[in-house]
């Protein structure tokens, strides 16, 4: 009897969510045609499915109860059948060890087989359908007993019922009137030449001059400032180049001479300041007059050894060994025979280079130090 009546009670169920199911694809049908429909006719068809839906939602509801009760029953059921199948399975497996120590005889081990087997197949028939209806109520309970979602179709219609009308569009007409005057309370309009104060203002310059206003204080700091000044960059930096000798940075002596005083502060526009007096470039230095005088004969020193080679492989000069001063050839002039030394009139006119270099290979006059090619201090022979 309780079987029975589980069992109306989920045919109950099930028709009621044959029925949301239908009312809900009735709604997506209505959707697709929404676009080729009046907006009253939509919305009052969408309203009436909408309502019997949700009719259909709240008796699903009201069964949720019976049906959790139902799920119990069935998870039970499957139990059962699963204890009462490997009851069966056991004495099968029994029988068969007993017909195999020799204890049953064929004719009783096979009635036991054929038994089990029937019951064990009966079992499992029986667990598929309770598998199958455990299924089916549980998709009930998931599905059919949920809420209605908040879906776009339901929620736009009534959005464009509660939708203000659109408010009348006013055309600006010209009437041919003149424009009304300002108040003078009004800020003026701002003009470009305002624009470029502002910008310079905030950069931290000086502000340009503006065309349009020639009055005010503005206007005389504008004019203080366009006065030209009299003082010549080009004269001033004339003095400090001396033109003898091209140099720069050449302070006048006068001004050196001036003594030392603070910095007068810098005013906007500096008082006319005449230049300096250019003072006459100095007379170049005479030359030296040379004064003749006879040549010794020259002392040729024999090292005790030769100059240290660096690795470049010019020769080291030492320290202790200095060079000795140039002396500025002095030639006579002709006719003065007797100034000639002695020791001159009686040398042959003529040298032969017989000196040979031992860094190049350089044949020099005897009379040399230094080898005229490579530069190498020369040995005496």
């Amino acid at each position: 009897m309780a079987k029975a009546a589980t069992q109306t009670q989920f045919e109950q169920v099930t028709a009621l969510y044959e029925e949301r199911q239908r009312f809900e694809a009735w709604l997506s049908a209505l959707e697709a045609k929404r676009a080729t429909t009046p907006v009253h006719i939509y919305t009052r068809v969408h309203a009436d499915y909408g309502a019997r839906l949700q009719r259909v939602v709240e008796e699903l509801r009201t069964h949720r109860t019976a049906l959790q009760e139902l799920e119990s029953t069935l998870i039970d059921r499957l139990t059962a059948l699963d204890g009462d199948e490997a009851k069966h399975r056991d004495e099968a497996a029994e029988a068969e060890l007993r017909a195999t120590v020799g204890e049953l005889a064929s004719d009783h081990f096979t009635e036991v087989t054929e038994r089990t087997s029937g019951a064990i197949s009966t079992l499992s028939e029986e667990r598929g359908h309770v598998q199958t209806e455990l299924a089916q109520l549980r998709h009930l309970l998931d599905v059919g007993t949920a809420p209605l979602p908040v879906s776009a179709a339901t929620t736009e219609p009534q959005r464009a019922e509660s939708a203000p009308p659109e408010p009348p569009r006013i055309r600006l007409v010209d009437s041919g009137a003149p424009p009304s005057a300002p108040s003078p309370d009004a800020l003026p309009a701002l003009t470009p030449s305002d624009w470029e104060l502002s910008f310079e203002n905030a950069l931290g310059g000086k502000a340009a001059p503006a065309a349009q206003r020639t009055s005010g204080p503005r206007a005389e700091e504008r004019e203080k400032v366009s006065e030209p000044n009299p003082f010549d960059d080009l004269e001033f930096l004339k003095t400090m180049v001396d033109r003898s000798t091209g140099e720069h940075n050449v302070v006048n002596p006068t001004r050196d001479r001036a003594p030392d005083r603070a910095p007068e502060p810098v005013h906007a526009s500096p008082p006319p300041v005449s230049p300096p007096p250019v003072s006459p470039p100095p007379a170049p230095p005479a030359p030296e007059q040379l004064i003749p005088m006879p040549m010794s004969p020259p002392v040729k020193q024999r090292p005790p050894q030769p100059a240290p080679v660096v690795a470049s492989g010019l020769p080291l000069i030492m320290p202790d060994a200095p060079s000795p001063s140039r002396v500025e050839p002095h030639f006579p002039q002709a006719g003065a025979r007797d100034s000639v030394p002695s020791y001159l009139k009686e040398s042959p006119p003529e040298q032969v280079k017989t000196l040979k270099c031992q860094e190049c290979g350089t044949l020099n006059y005897p009379t040399e130090w230094y080898c005229e090619r490579c530069g190498a201090e020369l040995a005496a022979l």
